[in-house]
């Protein structure tokens, strides 16, 4: 038979140990508060110490980069939805038809120093239809 005075005292401490540990826990989330508070208050004034000194092309450039991630990001989900592709796999074909592709132009720039990429001029692009490329 269990003697209700020792079970009372485990039970004690068993719930001591419990509070103790959400109070400790309270405090690590009550300190990584502070210290996010404090360093986005730091970087307010990092922003605008940034902003008289950074390009201005600078946004512009990080606008289209994290649309060409999010752009690649989706299609690599859709991809490997439909078609059980891996990411690497993905992601390497792209880099690949990238690759031909900055090739390819690169060779016809220096054979005609007139030639201008499709996303440059849409003229170029009836051209290319019109010749059957």
């Amino acid at each position: 038979m269990v003697d209700p005075i020792t079970n009372r005292a485990s039970t004690v401490g068993w719930l001591n140990a419990i509070s103790r540990r959400v109070r400790e826990r309270e405090i690590q989330r009550q300190m990584l508060y502070n210290q996010v508070r404090k360093v986005s208050v730091r970087h307010i004034h990092l922003g605008n110490f940034l902003a008289d000194r950074l390009p201005t092309l600078l946004p512009e450039f990080l606008k289209m980069l994290m649309g060409s991630l999010l752009a690649f990001w989706i299609i690599g989900k859709l991809l490997g939805y439909v078609f059980h592709a891996g990411p690497l796999y993905t992601f390497a074909v792209f880099g690949l038809i990238y690759s031909v592709q900055a090739t390819y132009y690169k060779y016809r720039l220096s054979v005609d120093q007139a030639t201008k990429s499709p996303s440059a001029d849409a003229s170029v692009i009836e051209m290319a239809i019109q010749k059957g490329c």
